[in-house]
């Protein structure tokens, strides 16, 4: 049965639930978009025309479930975890569907999927991890929290269970898709099911996947692109997941680490935010790898403009030895018993020339004695031979 409509349809959004029963009923439900007016009494339709007795008992009856649902029932309040503000609605209930009782909880613990949410492994993850920590609330179903669908879920594990695997990670059971109602047999909800106003944005197009030839390895090169780190590694295998691209890497030698730290012996992960990778890399293929971080999510970052070299020894050599001279020049102590002003440069220039003058003395005192020994050396033979 549809319900009547309420106040200001275009501030409100559609949304189609299946109901369990012997025959699947489609209710459309109407979501306030913007709660800053006062919610209906939830037995407002409840009030039925009657006689004047009946009315007056109906409107103590319909307050008195109000203000009980009110005090002592869920409220519906708005979404404030960053995650899921783009979501298509923007209200919530608690306790949700994983038992946290407060928004910040359930933010904390929506935190450890951040980096699955960046690569965009599924399209559904963002919607379904919402609706799990942040289910949707409308004013007709307050009592308990509409759980996302099942497809939904099998969506997002499909995506994003292998870049977990990856990782040696595996799908939390918390999240286990078993445990939730298909669509048609039970109260569930898909992003299908949300009815808005606003339009989707189109999916983007990639571009095809043309690389720039390479520029060597030159010293204002290395100093104009300010990379962060310098690997030497094998490529192990090049994967697509969602809109990025991982490359797995088995670090033989850090030749330049940046803040985000990189193990010797260990697999180094290097993201792309394209579906291809440019420089092209060959599996099993010997590199020296340069590129950025992203402090802020610990990731190394392989994006068009960074530098893969079949790897040579003069190559490392040359980054250690840019890497020394831009090291900055050591602070002296500022203690009194420590302290050592830095020479000016005439001071440096005439230490330099102080050096030299006694190098030159040492040359003629060695000068002087061997023109001395000589002479000497002729003296004795003349006085053995008699002068002749």
């Amino acid at each position: 049965m549809t319900q009547p409509s309420l106040p200001s349809p275009s501030t409100s959004l559609s949304i189609d639930v299946a109901l369990q029963g012997p025959a699947s009923v489609s209710i459309q439900k109407m979501v306030y978009r913007r709660p800053s007016e006062t919610p209906p009494s939830p037995c407002v339709y409840l009030c039925i025309p009657a006689p004047q007795l009946v009315g007056v008992v109906a409107a103590v009856v319909c307050s008195f479930l109000g203000t009980a649902l009110a005090q002592f029932g869920p409220q519906c309040e708005e979404i404030k975890i960053p995650m899921c503000r783009q979501m298509p609605y923007n209200l919530t209930r608690l306790p949700n569907l994983l038992h946290h009782s407060t928004q910040e909880n359930a933010q904390l613990a929506i935190e450890q999927f951040k980096l699955l949410g960046w690569t965009k492994c599924s399209d559904q993850l963002e919607f379904f991890l919402c609706s799990m920590y942040a289910p949707i609330c409308t004013v007709d179903f307050v009592s308990e929290a509409i759980p996302p669908c099942r497809s939904v879920c099998e969506d997002a594990r499909d995506g994003c269970e292998p870049l977990l695997a990856k990782f040696d990670i595996p799908w939390p059971p918390a999240l286990a898709c078993e445990a939730l109602p298909w669509y048609d047999r039970g109260v569930c909800i898909t992003p299908q099911a949300i009815i808005s106003d606003v339009t989707p944005p189109p999916p983007k197009e990639q571009a095809p996947c043309l690389c720039q030839p390479q520029r060597g390895l030159r010293k204002r090169l290395y100093k104009k692109a300010g990379f962060h780190y310098a690997v030497r590694g094998t490529v192990k295998s090049v994967e697509t997941f969602g809109e990025l691209t991982l490359t797995t890497v088995a670090v033989k030698e850090v030749v330049r680490e940046g803040r985000v730290r990189v193990a010797t012996g260990q697999d180094g992960h290097l993201w792309t935010n394209r579906s291809c990778v440019c420089p092209s890399l060959d599996i099993d293929q010997e590199y020296l790898m340069l590129g950025w971080e992203d402090f802020a999510n610990s990731c190394l970052l392989f994006p068009e403009g960074s530098l893969a070299l079949p790897y040579m020894k003069k190559y490392a050599r040359k980054i250690k030895k840019w890497e020394a001279e831009a090291a900055p020049t050591p602070v002296p102590s500022t203690s009194p018993a420590h302290y050592a002003p830095t020479p000016s440069r005439g001071q440096i220039r005439n230490i330099y020339k102080r050096k030299k003058k006694k190098k030159r003395r040492r040359r003629k005192r060695r000068r002087r004695r061997r023109r001395k020994g000589r002479i000497t050396k002729r003296r004795e033979q003349e006085e053995k031979t008699g002068g002749r």
